[in-house]
């Protein structure tokens, strides 16, 4: 499964994050039902920032989804249409054990002058997988297949995560 994209298209989307690209979700992942969309909603964090969360809705229902729960997920052109007709933010993949795949989350993937940091290029090219752009525009998503020894792993300081059920992309 390869398919590494950059290039953003669809709808109108929340200032600082950038569009999904439909067209480069490989077919493979569109035969799921496993499929949610998003809207962004800011929160303000106890320092006084703000941090921008992804709350996953049913693309069927428009009523919240749990990335534990397939009765409020839908397939991949239930969550297009909603994103296009409904207002989302964007749309989002949720791993289970019942599926192949893993995702790999990288954050912070480019310098100042906006090219891939060494070590998310060499992340990509030993995935060789779907890759595209976070919706910050900051990150990378990878989706491979694979198995992970445990539920995931995260490494927060180093802003690497990896999942394989309970979560979305």
């Amino acid at each position: 499964m390869t398919a590494n994209s950059t290039e953003q298209t669809a709808p109108d989307i929340s200032p600082g994050l950038i569009p999904p690209n439909l067209e480069a979700v490989p077919e493979e992942l569109q035969q799921y039902r496993q499929w949610v969309v998003w809207k962004a909603v800011e929160k303000t964090k106890r320092d006084g920032s703000v941090k921008v969360t992804k709350v996953p809705h049913n693309p069927k229902t428009g009523k919240p989804a749990s990335s534990n729960r397939p009765e409020t997920w839908g397939t991949f052109d239930d969550a297009c249409e909603a994103l296009l007709m409904d207002g989302y933010t964007g749309i989002g993949f949720v791993f289970t054990t019942g599926d192949p795949f893993v995702g790999v989350d990288l954050d912070n993937c480019f310098d100042e002058a906006g090219n891939l940091r060494d070590d998310a290029r060499r992340a990509v090219d030993e995935l060789q997988s779907f890759t595209e752009k976070s919706p910050s525009g900051k990150g990378l998503h990878i989706i491979c297949k694979g198995e992970l020894p445990g539920a995931g792993h995260c490494d927060n300081k180093a802003g690497r995560e990896m999942y394989q059920e309970g979560r979305f992309f």
